[in-house]
């Protein structure tokens, strides 16, 4: 699973930079309830080893919560989901800004490798 990939990129981390900080772990968020429950179990693992983790909606050009309740109550009230959602992205104003790449904190792939 990707949470066990996770935990053995952070061993293999954890052996290659015992005497630095661990750099922190980007990704991008996901929105559907098993990914929610996985990313949750990815982070848990990351705060027991002091590794800082930072989330994306790289996917989205809005948070899910950005839209407000109105989507879902406009649709709970009958609404076809494409209106509901056609009428909230509007009325939540402009789309986030890109993101810029991080630019430090990735380990070299040669320091993933474990030994």
């Amino acid at each position: 699973s990707a949470a066990e990939l996770i935990l053995s990129v952070c061993t293999a981390a954890e052996k290659a930079s015992a005497s630095r900080q661990l750099p922190p772990v980007f990704f991008n968020r996901h929105y559907e309830p098993w990914e929610v429950a996985r990313e949750a179990e990815v982070a848990e693992m990351c705060h027991r080893r002091g590794i800082h983790l930072k989330g994306f909606d790289s996917y989205l050009f809005k948070e899910p919560t950005a839209c407000g309740p109105h989507i879902f109550q406009a649709v709970a009230r009958g609404q076809h989901i494409f209106k509901a959602f056609w009428t909230g992205w509007h009325l939540t104003g402009k789309v986030r800004q890109a993101v810029a790449a991080p630019t430090q904190g990735a380990l070299p792939p040669s320091d993933l490798v474990a030994g």
